[in-house]
């Protein structure tokens, strides 16, 4: 489960963090929990049957599967239960990708509310020109805090 969700995750949690950045759009809160949390438990009703079903000896692989005598009923059951939570989990992508376009359009403006120190955070949000950018700080709170109270450093 480790090897196949977690980068997954990780992808979904960058397009979160950068999307205001990237776009200058706030994305949906109530969907992007959502999202999150019908994902993450749902892929833990994927991959947590699955060990069950390794227990009582099932094969993983359709063509070693031979005779299905020995397989029992509970087996067909935990393929259902599986086949269900992956048809949940795939419905609710749809959610995000509505999300990442719904946003964009009808989305809040970001501003800086993160009050993020680090320098790539300094740029405006959507970017512009690097022409028209000013010199960034220096790479410290000290230095935000001068910028945003309107004396550089």
């Amino acid at each position: 489960m480790v090897m196949a969700i977690a980068p997954i995750l990780v992808v979904f949690g960058a397009i979160y963090h950068w999307y205001p950045k990237i776009t200058g759009r706030m994305l949906n809160d109530t969907l992007g929990k959502f999202h999150f949390w019908v994902t993450f438990i749902g892929s833990y009703g994927i991959y947590y049957p699955m060990h069950y079903l390794g227990m009582m000896g099932v094969p993983r692989r359709y063509y070693a599967i031979g005779g299905t005598d020995f397989i029992p009923a509970s087996a067909h059951f935990v393929n259902e239960w599986i086949t269900i939570a992956a048809l949940i989990v795939g419905a609710v992508q749809l959610v995000f990708l509505y999300n990442l376009i719904s946003s964009y359009f009808n989305g809040k403006p970001s501003v800086a509310t993160l009050n993020a120190t680090t320098l790539e955070w300094q740029t405006p949000t959507p970017r512009r020109s690097t022409a028209t950018l000013a010199r960034p700080c220096r790479w410290s709170i000290a230095g935000l805090r001068l910028q945003r109270a309107g004396r550089r450093r």
